[in-house]
């Protein structure tokens, strides 16, 4: 019998299923992308204060990320994994992303004779053939994981 604690990815309906969620998918991310092709984000969009050790650390804030080249989705397909997940994969042409860096470097109290340096960098990212490859969890029970099942053939076995 089918194990309905999960879902078999390579029986034909849910083989089907993923084709069809795919092409949905896809359909509306295209759309998405060609609509708002960059995404940008002004000001400061984190700071942190890492302890580098020896009494060091280094303060530092990203600001105004901007990430073009969104309307180059190339694909997007949602693939099984295991019973319990699914791959979702998008693959773009060139993307663009640049932010800005400003870091200072601190020292504790007993070293503050010391220099503090600090930089501010802008960073600038091409990158051509991006793929992002997401995990998800998919908790398909009971009926709804028996559908997707492959039906048991006279043997015993499930069909390929």
């Amino acid at each position: 019998l089918a194990d309905v604690h999960g879902v078999s990815w390579t029986s034909p309906p849910a083989r089907g299923l993923l084709t069809l969620l795919s092409s949905i998918l896809s359909s509306i991310l295209r759309r998405a992308a060609a609509s708002v092709p960059t995404i940008s984000q002004p000001g400061v969009v984190e700071s942190k204060v890492v302890d580098a050790g020896a009494g060091v650390s280094v303060a530092y804030n990203t600001s105004n990320v901007t990430i073009m080249g969104l309307d180059s989705l190339s694909d997007f397909k949602v693939l099984g994994d295991d019973r319990d997940h699914v791959n979702a994969t998008l693959r773009t042409g060139a993307v663009t992303a640049a932010f800005a860096l400003d870091a200072e470097v601190r020292a504790a109290p007993f070293l503050q004779h010391l220099p503090s340096p600090r930089v501010h960098v802008v960073v600038i990212a091409r990158l051509a053939n991006v793929t992002l490859t997401t995990r998800w969890r998919v908790p398909v029970r009971g009926h709804s994981a028996s559908m997707l099942h492959p039906a048991p053939s006279a043997g015993g076995g499930e069909r390929p």
